[in-house]
């Protein structure tokens, strides 16, 4: 046996539902149209539902250009090679210091913003270590091997990381430092050399 409900009536609207219904159609938030009529956002989305109103679309204002934070990230998105900045250093040079949990959800929250709206780079405060960010400003300068400059900030496979982030979509050029074979045997035996010598004293 089917249980009989009570069917919408969707007969003739009075004067207080037309009214309503125009307002609906207009490009006003649902909140201030459930505050003029005293009633709740639920049952103005129960009527919209049972009337199959389609509501028009409200842009939302410009998020970008009214929050101070978001203003600050883009300007320290906006330098060169900023997306190899670790998120606690974007966060300091934002201005924006603070070890609650809370706050730090809602600065990613804001980052998560402009990503979304394409205003910084994709890859910006994807870093997380201060000794990522290290080792990369090192690869960028130095003219060393990348195992000594992983070493230097205590990353043992440093190699690896990078082509771990290549594979993300960072973009990392070739090693200021080139290994030269034979410069490289050179050295080697100058050192058995010397230590042939020594043996001889």
């Amino acid at each position: 046996m089917k249980k009989r409900g009570r069917k919408p009536n969707r007969g003739k609207l009075t004067s207080r539902a037309s009214k309503v219904v125009a307002d609906l159609k207009k490009p006003i938030p649902l909140k201030k149209i459930a505050q003029k009529y005293g009633v709740s956002k639920q049952a103005l989305n129960q009527f919209l539902k049972t009337r199959k109103i389609k509501r028009p679309f409200i842009p939302k204002p410009d998020h970008v250009t009214i929050c101070r934070l978001c203003r600050q990230i883009t300007k320290v998105a906006s330098k060169p090679r900023s997306e190899f900045l670790a998120l606690p250093t974007v966060m300091k040079q934002v201005g924006f210091v603070s070890f609650k949990t809370r706050d730090r959800r809602e600065f990613r929250d804001h980052l998560r913003r402009l990503r979304h709206a394409r205003m910084v780079n994709p890859l910006f405060g994807r870093i997380i270590g201060r000794h990522y960010e290290g080792a990369f400003q090192d690869y960028f300068k130095l003219r060393v091997p990348v195992t000594q400059i992983g070493r230097r900030h205590g990353i043992a496979n440093l190699l690896s990381i990078i082509e771990r982030y290549k594979r993300k979509g960072f973009k990392l050029p070739p090693p200021l430092f080139k290994y030269d074979a034979e410069a490289r045997r050179a050295r080697l035996r100058q050192r058995m050399n010397r230590g042939k010598r020594a043996k001889a004293r």
